[in-house]
């Protein structure tokens, strides 16, 4: 399974300069420092979570005249800065914010109609369905299917007996594509996509060399803001578990691994790691874990 998903390892033959490579959002182009920028959402996050939402707005509506927001994945702070301002009756032009969920981050009519606020306040700003099917074309023109495509080969050919057969063909068709496109974001591969990147990094393990490529591609755009930190936090917990049996970033109590692993990593050296990598503190990762779970079980 690891020699097979080599449409990773291509990153390896490119040269330096492709980590400053094409950026979707014009606004990640400044080269902003997103690490802070995760600090402050983590901590609206969980005042949200408290009941808190007047204060989990109003982070968020300081830190969204920082930087461009995102719309992190697990935490969703757009569309929680829309919802809150909606719930709250905070007078906002929430347009733009509407416009990049469904442009950038890939809400659709079915997305949006899960959400009752959400919806209503697509409605209150003129976004008919109408309007947001043409909204979606924008982001389905905009998608990289050969991009797509790249990855969805290597997701079936990981499954396939003949896997190691293909693996000359699989390399040859992604080097382009990687080079073309940059790293694989959101806005260029679609969500689904995106999700099925955070396993595949258990597999740049065997190589030093083409660990420490993509490690500074991926830490790069962690900062830029183009990649998610959980990517960040797989890609290195995943190799320090295969070669320490270890914690990194601490036991935040979500592993599904099977073999106890050590817990032994002082907590100074996890905290600062966690910090580095734009990760929550592993005392609020569990603490949020702990709380979804409940409620996953009430509903």
């Amino acid at each position: 399974m690891v020699r097979s998903l080599n449409v990773f390892i291509t990153f390896s033959l490119l040269p330096m300069a492709f980590l400053k490579g094409q950026q979707p959002d014009k606004y990640l182009e400044k080269e902003v420092d997103y690490l802070p920028y995760y600090q402050e959402m983590y901590k609206a996050d969980s005042l949200k979570m408290i009941g808190k939402e007047k204060e989990s707005f109003d982070k968020l509506d300081d830190l969204f005249k920082i930087y461009k927001p995102r719309n992190t994945m697990f935490y969703y702070e757009m569309k929680t800065y829309i919802v809150l301002g909606e719930k709250l009756g905070v007078k906002r032009d929430y347009r733009p914010y509407l416009n990049d969920l469904i442009m950038l981050w890939g809400y659709n009519s079915s997305t949006i109609g899960t959400d009752d606020i959400l919806k209503k306040v697509y409605a209150e700003n003129g976004f008919n369905d109408q309007k947001i099917k043409e909204t979606e074309q924008f982001h389905k023109n905009n998608l990289k299917q050969e991009y797509i495509d790249g990855i969805n080969k290597i997701r079936s050919l990981d499954q396939s007996p003949k896997r190691m057969e293909a693996e000359k063909e699989v390399n040859a068709e992604n080097f382009e594509i990687y080079a073309k496109y940059g790293y694989p974001t959101v806005q260029n591969i679609h969500m689904g996509s995106k999700v099925f990147l955070i396993p595949l990094f258990i597999h740049f393990n065997k190589n030093e060399q083409q660990y420490e490529i993509i490690y500074k591609i991926l830490y790069e755009n962690v900062k830029k803001g183009a990649a998610e930190p959980i990517e960040m936090k797989n890609f290195l917990a995943l190799k320090n578990i295969e070669n320490t049996r270890s914690y990194y970033f601490g036991d935040d109590g979500t592993s599904l691994y099977v073999d106890k692993l050590q817990d032994d990593v002082p907590y100074d050296t996890v905290k600062k790691r966690r910090k580095m990598y734009g990760l929550p503190s592993l005392e609020l990762e569990k603490w949020k874990s702990k709380i979804e779970s409940e409620n996953s079980e009430i509903e």
